[in-house]
């Protein structure tokens, strides 16, 4: 899901994005139409993290900021009290969204909460389009008996019966080498 709420962007005296809000669900199509100088690329760029605005926030699958802090649990609570949300990310720091920054500082401070850092998640379109269409891909490789990727020889069979292992090919005739029906 991305999410844009408010977003802002202005260049001296000129207005590119005025107090735009957004969503675009996973596995719906979304156009975004407007005429030349309407602000698409300039959105966009907000989007991607290639731009900052003036106001307004943008989420990819509600993730924007990362907080690291050694009091997780009670700035956790805090900004869950404050209708924000906040997850445990991988790396042990906290992903807080629905909040701006000045909130979730605002909010650490009237908790005697220490941040050590306090950081916009910038993610890809890719990565987010990635991660919100993994359970979709029409084409994973096949598994072995050991779990690993065979490939059109078969389970146990990487290239079919006689033939070298792929990573034999590559290196014989160059990474990308077209074989059969896919890529090695």
């Amino acid at each position: 899901m991305i999410e844009v709420r408010g977003l802002s962007k202005r260049y001296g005296e000129k207005i590119a994005v005025n107090n735009l809000s957004f969503s675009v669900s996973p596995g719906k199509v979304t156009g975004f139409l407007g005429p030349n100088g309407a602000g698409k690329t300039t959105t966009m760029r907000l989007i991607l993290g290639l731009d900052y605005p003036n106001a307004g926030t943008v989420t990819i699958d509600g993730k924007p900021y990362r907080v690291a802090t050694p009091q997780p649990d009670v700035l956790a609570k805090a900004v869950t009290g404050a209708a924000g949300s906040a997850v445990n990310g991988a790396d042990g720091a906290l992903i807080v969204s629905g909040l701006t920054a000045a909130q979730v500082g605002d909010i650490a401070f009237e908790h005697g909460v220490r941040l050590h850092e306090l950081t916009v998640v910038r993610a890809s379109l890719e990565a987010a389009f990635m991660e919100l269409t993994a359970d979709s891909v029409e084409y994973r490789a096949a598994e072995n008996e050991q779990g690993h990727p065979s490939g059109p020889g078969g389970p146990g069979q990487p290239n079919g019966p006689g033939e070298p292992p792929a990573q034999e090919l590559i290196a014989a005739h160059g990474q990308g080498t077209y074989r059969g029906e896919g890529r090695i």
